[in-house]
């Protein structure tokens, strides 16, 4: 039998969520019902034409029982999540929605987006090679199970440091491309001092006069400083917004927001990395 669970079942939720309005808990059976059987999930079976109509289109009584357990927790995540909001218990008229549930603007700003769900462990994993640093793969596994619990504290952790260990690969790889020795020897400096800050500001220099001089290929350059930001700001929130609480609320937002950026800096880090590794002396 099928494994189900949570992070299985959310990408076939999100496209069951998309262009909807307000739902009953029913009608959001029925739509995820739908995208299953579409999928050729096993057990996910339209009524007979001589069962008589039900209100609904499907059997349910021919799923597995973790199938329909499965799905409903999918609904309680929603909920949790804010995605969807009940109706609330009051007599005033003008604050009931007509006893139906609705999708929020953050809800339908997550169904309406098309990257790799965090909450999708498998999904978001599949898109590092398997020749990925161990220990990016590691931090990277670590954050997406935190944030699927809801420890975003722990998530903005695992994240910055995944982001930490990336331009830590990248300035190993930065040294031999230099051609001036004194060059080479104080970006090895940075590295070996341990001071994160300073280190960052030798990558992003190394970077940007590699990119002034046109040396490295725009095929491996585009984009690569904006990406570069992106995991020091990753960094950041990981040293100042969770280490240092005080100053800032982790939220499942900035979290949800680092873990979908992540993919896309890593592999524009890792291409330039590559390139340094296959043209020694260049810059």
């Amino acid at each position: 039998m099928p494994a189900y669970d949570l992070s299985w079942i959310l990408p076939y939720v999100r496209e069951s969520l998309r262009g909807r309005g307000n739902l009953s808990f029913d009608s959001y059976m029925e739509g995820l019902w739908d995208v299953l059987h579409r999928a050729g999930t096993k057990g996910v079976e339209k009524r007979g034409a001589h069962q008589g109509y039900t209100g609904t289109s499907f059997n349910f009584d021919a799923a597995s029982s973790d199938l329909k357990l499965t799905a409903i927790e999918a609904f309680a995540y929603l909920e949790h999540n804010r995605f969807v909001l009940r109706p609330p218990p009051t007599n005033v008229a003008s604050l009931l929605s007509h006893n139906q549930i609705t999708i929020t603007q953050r809800g339908q700003d997550w169904a309406n987006s098309v990257e790799p769900l965090p909450e999708d462990y498998n999904g978001y994993m599949k898109q590092f090679e398997t020749t990925t640093d161990v220990v990016v793969r590691q931090y990277v596994s670590e954050a997406l199970n935190t944030y699927i619990r809801g420890t975003y504290f722990a998530s903005a952790v695992m994240i910055g440091a995944a982001s930490e260990k990336a331009i830590y690969l990248l300035a190993d790889s930065l040294v031999p491309v230099l051609k001036e020795p004194a060059k080479q020897t104080a970006l090895q400096r940075k590295i070996n001092a341990r001071k994160l800050e300073t280190l960052l500001k030798g990558v992003e220099q190394v970077v940007i006069d590699g990119h002034a001089t046109k040396i490295i290929p725009f095929d491996v350059m585009g984009g690569t400083t904006r990406h570069l930001l992106s995991l020091f700001d990753h960094i950041r929130l990981q040293r100042n917004d969770a280490i240092h609480p005080m100053n800032f609320v982790v939220s499942a937002d900035s979290i949800r927001f680092a873990l979908s950026a992540f993919p896309m800096a890593f592999e524009r880090v890792e291409a330039l990395r590559q390139w340094c590794n296959a043209n020694p002396s260049s810059l």
